[in-house]
């Protein structure tokens, strides 16, 4: 009798978060994404709560992607991001959040 093996699976990519600040859209999960971002995209949208809706991932989002749009005005746009990521790691969202308001 011959023994099968355990091949290793390959684990599935995740998605980063987007957030998108928008007074017309509603919320939607960013469940599917890592913590790292998730956790910076419900700051933006706790800091937003009842000035504008945040969308979180309207739309696919790229790998390693952290986007903060309002309107078509960019705020924040990290792309291509690589593990650790140490430039969203390195960024103030009470401030992103202040910015975020400005531009509303």
């Amino acid at each position: 009798m011959a023994k099968k093996t355990n091949s290793p699976k390959k684990k599935a990519a995740k998605p980063a978060a987007k957030t998108k600040a928008s007074t017309k859209a509603s919320s939607s999960s960013a469940s599917g994404s890592l913590p790292v971002f998730r956790t910076r995209a419900a700051k933006v949208e706790q800091g937003l709560k009842g000035i504008a809706k945040v969308v979180i991932n309207a739309e696919k989002p790229n790998k390693g992607a952290f986007v903060i749009t309002i309107g078509s005005k960019k705020v924040v746009n990290l792309t291509g991001l690589k593990r650790p990521f140490p430039k969203l790691k390195a960024l103030d969202m009470d401030d992103v959040i202040e910015d975020c308001k400005s531009k509303l």
